[in-house]
């Protein structure tokens, strides 16, 4: 019932939401389009997305190529195909809950609840981006280094079968060939192996493993950065001159402090270019993750708008508390015996908000802090969050009671908020395209 509501409506957002908008979209569609021309890749200062890996753009070049380029129809497809991948990685997610825990269903309806009606998720789905597909892949490594851990000890046996280190290593890749932060996924899978193998005392054989792991991801995702390495001389660009109208964006520098803050006007004002969150890394995240802190999706500015993201932003402190809790105990359970399900989450969690902080550090503009680039996390955030709020449907009638209340709230609220042509804000939508307004630091 869960994926039929959703996936009906992520149909219906990817029909209706505007062809050309959401993160990136015109620059996103001039790749595409020269792809579905010829299959050499562009040079990367043609365009603002030019200089990405591939795979996505690939994928909508194939697609545009079957509806000879035209806007339309290619990119309903491209984004219809993408939003197949995110249900897959969402049921994926739920089959990987359901088996630690068989007999609770209840669990299982709640982790995937949680993905299907996230609005990072839910938005990211109707955009032409490339986010999506890199989340799909970063779950369905971690998901396969979650079974192979499970299948034998580090020092041998079942799980030294090579095909799974080879399926691990080929997710890896593809995740690192769609997005560069697909890379992250490899590096936790591998540190988990090594962490295993020296708490066992088999170093050799889990380095031997790790290896055939990121062997296998940098044949099938590397080649592109090698490619830009010998061509261009570097193997990400970093500060392209088409990008330099980013230096412009407010605001403009990072403190220690942007990154301990979390202003209350996270709840009353989610816009990531208002005075309070444009210095919250955190707080701009939050309404990223939970609502449409960009604006590509609601409108700029309407009554409705502000009303039910703080609905949602408050409802949501629930299951984000949840997280939180279920992240203690995963820590508890990873100290306390090897080879959990834990290790390679809590891992890719790390090394996925460490790459974060540094990117945000790196590019200090509002537009770099986006919920949608933790999509990768979706695994361990259903996966802890749903233990807890499960366990908590099982105490006192009171409490079971209120916490169903919150989550159905909090479902019912998403999925208005972002069914696109809402009667919420259908005619401000008109009058008001989305998107932030651009505007420059002030000296």
């Amino acid at each position: 019932m869960l994926f039929a509501l959703a996936g009906g409506l992520r149909v219906h957002n990817a029909y209706g939401y505007w062809v050309n908008n959401g993160y990136d979209a015109p620059f996103n569609w001039s790749y595409i389009v020269q792809l579905s021309e010829s299959w050499d890749l562009p040079h990367p200062e043609r365009h603002w997305s030019a200089a990405r890996p591939p795979l996505f753009f690939y994928m909508g070049g194939a697609l545009a190529r079957s509806f000879d380029s035209r806007p339309g129809p290619s990119v309903w497809a491209t984004r219809l195909v993408s939003s197949g991948f995110g249900l897959f990685a969402i049921a994926l997610t739920a089959w990987m809950v359901r088996r630690e825990t068989p007999d609770d269903l209840r669990r299982v309806a709640i982790a995937a609840g949680l993905l299907l009606f996230l609005p990072a998720h839910l938005y990211m789905s109707a955009m032409l981006n490339e986010e999506i597909l890199a989340a799909t892949f970063t779950t369905l490594a971690l998901a396969l280094a979650i079974r192979d851990r499970q299948a034998g000890s580090a020092a041998g046996g079942d799980s030294r079968e090579w095909w799974r280190l080879v399926a691990i290593g080929l997710a890896g890749g593809l995740a690192f060939l769609t997005k560069l932060t697909g890379c992250l996924v490899v590096i936790a899978v591998v540190f988990a192996m090594l962490i295993d193998g020296w708490r066992e005392r088999a170093l050799k054989t889990a380095l031997l493993r790790g290896a055939v792991v990121a062997s296998v991801a940098l044949i099938a995702g590397g080649w592109f950065y090698a490619r830009s390495l010998v061509v261009y001389g570097y193997l990400y660009p970093h500060s392209l001159r088409t990008h330099q109208v980013m230096l412009n964006l407010p605001p403009g520098e990072r403190g220690v402090g942007d990154y301990l803050s979390f202003p209350l006007s996270t709840f009353t004002n989610a816009r990531n270019d208002s005075k309070e969150l444009i210095h919250s890394v955190w707080g701009g995240t939050y309404a990223t993750l939970w609502f449409d802190g960009q604006r590509h999706f609601v409108p700029r500015n309407h009554k409705n708008v502000h009303r039910i993201s703080t609905v949602i932003l408050v409802l949501a402190l629930l299951p984000t508390f949840a997280f939180f809790l279920g992240l203690r105990d995963a820590v508890r359970r990873m100290l306390a015996a090897p080879r959990t399900a834990d290790t390679p989450m809590l891992a890719l969690l790390s090394v996925t908000l460490a790459g974060y902080v540094y990117f945000t550090w790196k590019n200090p503009w509002y537009p770099t802090v986006k919920g949608s680039y933790l999509l990768g996390l979706g695994l361990p955030y259903a996966y802890w969050a749903s233990e807890r709020l499960s366990a908590w449907t099982r105490g006192p009638r009171w409490q079971a009671a209120l916490v169903a209340i919150v989550l159905v709230a909090l479902l019912v609220a998403c999925g208005l908020a972002f069914t696109w042509g809402t009667p919420l804000w259908t005619m401000e939508l008109w009058r008001d395209r989305p998107g932030l307004r651009i505007m420059p630091v002030r000296g």
